[in-house]
Parts: structure tokens; C-alpha cells; sequence
């Protein structure tokens, strides 16, 4: 070798030193840093079980929340195949990571179903391999067992068997009304009034009343500010 190639292989050294001194004093630098803000690199999540995802986040004291890939592919059953923010990212105690993740399951796409009735809908499941959850109902103008709300909006993608909440309409509500004060009044009169309001009357008691002409309403039931509706029976007594 002589002293042309000796100088040449000496300076490439030399220039591959200095690279990885550089390296070295940044590796330092940025872990010197992430120590004094209580940060650390975050952990690779991708490619693992999601449980042992979140064994390796109680580990390092951090937080993860998992969505659903829309797409299973071809990776492994459960397996988070994406993270935010990436792997080796600075982030402190007590931070989140965002997971998403792929199921064993088939995956649906859930259809809205506001608007249908129940029977219509649970024929739709059961097509996609879904099923009816738990059933509330609330007073609605709607017809019976017509779906007012659901519990995962449509559009989203679940896998087979996932069961969906369904917030029905019990029927019809008849409307209400506040009783008023008919004491004094003429009975003719409040039997045509209540009539248009479809208030059912009861029989009318005809009591003796001294100094008041016949038919005036004494005494009634429900009693004034009572609520009142097309199921509701009112009854009068009437001076004789």
C-alpha cells in the first residue's frame, strides 16, 4: 500500500468517525432531553396482539385507544397493524396512543335503520349476521315499534354478531291537557267543550242545591289543574 491509498482509506475513516460521532452527540442530546421532560420513545404497538398491546402500555404508564380497521386484509387476527403517533416518538407518562386494529370477524357495514320498524330491520340483520341488543321505548308520534334512534350510526363497520341498541316508539301519544275550573259553569256548555277535545264525560249526579237554577256544574273530578288527556274520564256533580 502506498502512502496515496494509506491517506485516501484514512480520510474515509475518518469521514465515517465523524458521522457516527455526529449520530452519537444527537442520540445524546435527544435522550438528555426526553429525560429532563419526563419523555420517552414511544413503543413499537404495530404487528402485536392487541392485548399484549395494552400490557406494554400499563408498563410504561400510557393510554391507548383501539378503533376498528374497515379493511381486515391479510394480517393476523386482533393485530394492530397502525399507531399514532409512530413508534420511537417522543411522548410522556400519562400520554395516548391511538390504535387501530383488525377483528377475526367479517366486517358490516351498519345501515341506518331510523324510520323502520323493527321487524323490517331485525329481517336485515340477521342477513348480515347482526343482532337486535336491548330495546327501550318513549312516547312518539310514530308508529309502534318504529326505530326512533340506534346505537352504532350507520355507516360504521362492526364485525358479525355485534348487537345493536334500537330506541322504539311506543305508539301513538294522545295529547294532554290541564283540567280547568268548571265549578259555576253551565253543564250543556262544558259537555260541548270537553266533546271537542274528545274528554270522555261520565254520568252526571244530580244533587239538590238550594238558590242555584238546575244543570250548574257544584263539584268535579279531576280537580282543577289536573292533567288530562282522550283516556281520562271526567265527572260532574250537577245542581237538580
Amino acid at each position: 500500500m502506498n502512502k496515496a491509498d494509506f491517506f485516501k482509506i484514512a480520510r474515509i475513516l475518518a469521514i465515517v468517525f465523524l458521522h457516527f460521532l455526529v449520530f452519537l452527540i444527537a442520540f445524546l442530546l435527544t435522550m438528555r432531553l426526553m429525560i429532563n421532560t419526563g419523555e420517552f420513545p414511544t413503543p413499537d404497538f404495530v404487528g402485536k396482539n392487541i392485548d399484549d398491546c395494552y400490557r406494554l402500555a400499563a408498563q410504561n404508564g400510557i393510554y391507548l385507544k383501539k378503533e376498528l380497521a374497515t379493511q381486515s386484509g391479510n394480517f393476523t387476527p386482533y393485530s394492530v397493524i397502525a399507531q399514532q403517533p409512530p413508534a420511537g416518538t417522543p411522548i410522556k407518562e400519562g400520554g395516548t396512543v391511538y390504535l387501530t386494529y383488525v377483528s377475526s370477524q367479517r366486517l358490516v357495514k351498519i345501515a341506518d335503520y331510523q324510520g323502520k320498524l323493527l321487524k323490517d330491520a331485525e329481517t336485515e340483520l340477521k342477513k348480515n349476521k347482526l343482532r337486535i341488543g336491548y330495546v327501550s321505548y318513549l312516547s312518539s308520534y310514530e308508529p309502534f315499534n318504529t326505530i326512533l334512534a340506534q346505537s352504532i350510526q350507520a355507516e360504521e363497520m362492526v364485525g358479525e354478531k355485534t348487537a345493536i341498541d334500537f330506541l322504539l316508539s311506543n305508539g301513538q301519544q294522545s295529547r294532554s291537557y290541564l283540567m280547568p275550573d268548571f265549578i259555576g259553569k253551565k253543564a250543556s256548555q262544558v259537555l260541548l267543550f270537553l266533546e271537542k277535545f274528545s274528554i270522555k264525560v261520565g254520568a252526571l249526579e244530580e244533587v239538590p242545591y238550594y238558590g242555584l237554577e238546575s244543570g250548574i256544574i257544584i263539584k268535579q273530578f279531576p280537580y282543577p289543574g289536573h292533567e288530562l288527556n282522550s283516556k281520562s274520564i271526567v265527572r260532574f256533580q250537577v245542581s237538580k
